[in-house]
């Protein structure tokens, strides 16, 4: 399917929102993309939604039929889901919690003793999704650098 006629879809629609995706990250300022292109291209696989009317991993987790074309998922919604009555969900925002957030909310739950524990656990997953994500945008840009490599060689 031709980028352009995608890019039309994302402008085109409320759901795609290009100040808010560059305002949630802001790896992709020093990069030579659009904000439709970066989600088109990369964005949806990060698990990176377009705005917050428009969640697109709850939109897979609700259609694995979209998982399996490999489609983006906002896309496939603009094309088909709408017409089909497929349902979109808004993005919940995922709020990082803080060391004292985790041990005020274990403290309502659970004993004293298990405290230690449920704070090394949210410790230890915190810094898993923090260097999960260094390397998704390490790896953005390498995938960048490569294309203007090729688009290089070919002039």
């Amino acid at each position: 399917m031709d980028e352009k006629y995608q890019i039309q879809l994302l402008i085109d629609s409320p759901l795609f929102d290009a100040d808010w995706y560059k305002s949630q990250h802001p790896d992709i300022a020093n990069i030579k993309l659009t904000p439709e292109q970066h989600y088109l291209r990369y964005g949806w696989r990060m698990g990176r939604s377009p705005s917050v009317l428009f969640c697109g991993e709850s939109y897979q987790q609700s259609y694995p039929d979209v998982v399996q074309s490999n489609e983006n998922p906002l896309v496939h919604y603009l094309r088909f889901g709408r017409r089909e009555g497929r349902e979109v969900q808004p993005l919940r925002h995922k709020t990082r919690m803080t060391q004292q957030d985790i041990a005020m909310d274990v403290r309502k739950v659970s004993p004293y003793e298990v405290l230690d524990d449920q704070l090394k656990l949210g410790d230890r997953v915190c810094t898993q999704l923090d260097e999960t994500q260094r390397l998704l945008e390490k790896y953005v840009r390498r995938c960048h650098e490569l294309e203007f490599q090729l688009m290089d060689e070919k002039l």
